[in-house]
């Protein structure tokens, strides 16, 4: 679990510490910084996956990514952030997931209580994707 943390944490670092010129993200540029750029996944993936198959690996495993919402280049916020934090905290750290996503746990009412109870600084790790998006 602590391990787990770590990652997250680390993952965090990577995406920088400056300001933000960006003030949202879309559901094509999240997907594919999130997959590719956080090193949480490097082992599960191919350097070279479009953004299609991030998203289908995200859904394959039990983080839900909505299709209509990506083909929209709908915005990515801070509860949506929360929530796949949340969903990639649990897959990483072999919870079973309930159906095709992982579910918020009973013992929680949103994701982002999910994610302060558990030290996931979702919050953070918005703000730094932001900035990744804007250096790339």
């Amino acid at each position: 679990m602590n391990n787990l943390r770590i990652k997250l944490s680390v993952a965090c670092i990577v995406f920088g510490f400056t300001s933000i010129s960006l003030s949202e993200v879309n559901y094509p540029q999240f997907v594919a910084c999130y997959v590719k750029y956080s090193g949480l996944f490097d082992r599960h993936i191919q350097p070279d996956y479009s953004v299609i198959e991030c998203v289908n690996f995200l859904n394959d495993n039990g983080i839900k990514v909505n299709w209509l919402d990506f083909y929209q280049n709908k915005p990515v916020n801070e509860d949506e952030m929360a929530r796949i934090v949340g969903q990639t905290f649990l897959m990483l750290s072999g919870e079973k997931r309930i159906g095709t996503v992982y579910t918020l746990p009973k013992s929680f009412n949103t994701w982002q209580q999910f994610c302060n109870i558990n030290g996931l600084n979702y919050k953070k790790s918005y703000k730094d994707l932001l900035y990744i998006i804007n250096k790339l």
